[in-house]
């Protein structure tokens, strides 16, 4: 269970908000702890109360939801530029990640394969009758010698390349939707926050419709591809970081979706609005 404590200086947000068992008023210097699901927050006393179950699960929140950033500037120089949310292609994804196990194993081992390569080629090419019918025990003799010597004197600069190599993107992931500390870009551009009059997001069965409306009328739309809860989540949790910036439009139809905006709408200090099971235009 993982237990914050509220003070008036960092948690202003939070305090005057109602214990979702009890109904009191969570003050200054309490003890509080937000399911991880839906992020509803209770006094220490309450989690208990439910045997630390909500949402029939017991995870909690180990970071307490922060409506403001920190943002270094320095003479105009952004310091840092902390990615809120990268939503990336999943199928891309899963075949760059078996691409980065894939080939700095074979970089490792790259001796290896070819000696594997030469036993196979001599298994296949030498005649069956050659060194007096002993074409097995010979073949079985060369390779455990090939395959000795590729092990040993396997080169250090592998070892190297390979872990370079793991931390490379061999496919570009990303459908073009990132959220910064400062603007989000959407496909080649980048919108400061400054710019952006209100963002807008309805989901259609498993596929989010974003829309992003800029100050001088103008407006972008991207379709994301979010199958499950678990990639809708952050997606949402991110918007409601920006809300403290640009107004954000939710519509969810999904029940635990619902949920987890509700608590979203308590615990962010944002311009956040709620429909269900309609488009909001």
């Amino acid at each position: 269970m993982n237990i914050h404590k509220l003070d008036i200086e960092n948690h202003s947000h939070i305090i005057g908000r109602q214990d979702g068992i009890t109904g009191d008023s969570i003050k200054a210097n309490d003890e509080v702890v937000f399911c991880a699901a839906c992020q509803s927050v209770f006094l220490k006393d309450s989690w208990k109360y439910m045997s630390g179950k909500h949402c029939d699960q017991f995870r909690t929140l180990r970071f307490m939801p922060e409506p403001t950033p920190n943002l270094i500037i320095r003479n105009g120089i952004k310091i840092t530029e902390n990615v809120i949310f990268e939503f990336k292609n999943e199928f891309l994804s899963q075949i760059n990640e078996l691409i980065k196990l894939v080939v700095p194993f074979a970089m490792r081992n790259i001796f290896l394969l070819l000696a594997s390569v030469v036993i196979a080629l001599m298994w296949i090419f030498i005649p069956n009758d050659a060194y007096n019918g002993q074409k097995t025990e010979y073949t079985l003799f060369l390779s455990v010698i090939i395959l000795f010597v590729s092990h040993y004197f396997k080169p250090m600069w592998t070892e190297t390349r390979s872990k370079e190599i793991e931390n490379l993107d061999f496919i570009n992931t990303n459908s073009g939707l990132k959220i910064l500390e400062t603007g989000i870009i959407l496909g080649k551009n980048f919108h400061n926050y400054d710019q952006i009059e209100k963002i807008t997001t309805s989901k259609s069965e498993k596929k989010h419709k974003f829309t992003i409306e800029l100050k001088d009328n103008s407006k972008f739309t991207k379709n994301l591809s979010l199958k499950n809860y678990e990639r809708t989540k952050p997606f949402y949790l991110a918007l409601a970081w920006t809300a403290q910036f640009v107004e954000v439009h939710f519509q969810a139809e999904d029940k635990r979706e619902q949920r987890l905006l509700r608590r979203i709408e308590q615990n962010y200090a944002g311009r956040i609005f709620i429909a269900e099971s309609s488009v909001i235009s």
